[in-house]
């Protein structure tokens, strides 16, 4: 239990030469400190954007195979090899500081966790395959923003079991559903899903197993933050619109949809209303 001692009243006595002795500070002293280094503060709600990330990795790999297959061709004319450019990217977070030792792995990964929002981009239904950095516990997860790319009507008739990829995150609270068209059938989709009322069967089934799927403790949000702030920036051509999404849950959602106020929870930020 964290000491309510008042911090100028707080003696420390290193124990190994002058060393300075961390982990005699109260709990939530070591978590302010470990917030700012395995905590990214980037934007108002820190958000990690999987698909962002990934694809930052990717370029710097390509860049650096590249140069190493060029640096082979020139030492084998005699060309010196082509050194890298001295760029400093600041790192996401540091992350190094929990291999520092037992006791830190556990408070800074605890923090990393208990303070970020994980946004995941789904561009492959009706397969839910996702892939993250950083090896992500799933099982850690508390705040999730879960894009979902949609394709036209033809693509969308497949029955999907969302009962296990919920399962994988246990530790979930919150959950933000963004319902986007995917960009390639952006121009058969988006006509297909502008009025809920003509919507095709397929899109109305998918979206009522979705909502019956999601495990009725999670606060859900569905749609876009109001706060422009809030959001990583969207994988797809555009977001379904709010209008839709207030429909959709109106006609096909489940006991979570309880009359007008619970709807407008569930979409925040709705320009209708």
């Amino acid at each position: 239990m964290a000491s309510t001692e008042p911090l100028h009243r707080l003696t420390f006595r290193p124990s190994h030469g002058t060393s300075f002795p961390f982990f005699q500070l109260p709990r939530e002293v070591r978590d302010h400190i470990l917030s700012y280094l395995v905590v990214y503060h980037g934007r108002r709600i820190p958000i990690l954007d999987a698909k962002t990330i990934l694809r930052d990795q990717k370029k710097r790999a390509i860049v650096q195979r590249n140069r190493e297959r060029l640096n082979v061709k020139r030492a084998q004319v005699g060309r010196r090899p082509v050194a890298p450019r001295e760029t400093v990217l600041e790192p996401i977070i540091q992350s190094n500081v929990m291999q520092a030792s037992r006791m830190l792995h556990y408070e800074a990964t605890d923090c990393f966790y208990r303070h970020h929002h994980f946004a995941f981009t789904i561009d492959s239904l009706p397969s839910f395959t996702i892939q993250t950095p950083f090896k992500w516990d799933y099982s850690r997860i508390k705040r999730m923003q879960l894009e979902l790319q949609l394709k036209d009507a033809q693509r969308m008739n497949s029955y999907i079991d969302w009962t296990p990829f919920f399962a994988m995150f246990p530790s979930l609270i919150y959950l933000r559903i963004i319902p986007s068209f995917h960009p390639r059938y952006y121009e058969w989709a988006q006509p297909e899903l502008a009025e809920w009322s003509i919507a095709h069967y397929n899109y109305r089934a998918f979206f009522r197993e979705l909502l019956a799927s999601v495990p009725e403790h999670l606060v859900l949000k569905l749609g876009q933050s109001a706060n422009s702030q809030d959001d990583m920036h969207l994988e797809g051509k555009a977001a379904v619109s709010k209008r839709v999404l207030r429909d959709m849950c109106a006609d096909v959602g489940t006991k979570r949809y309880i009359g007008f106020d619970m709807l407008s929870k569930m979409i925040d930020g709705d320009e209708t209303m």
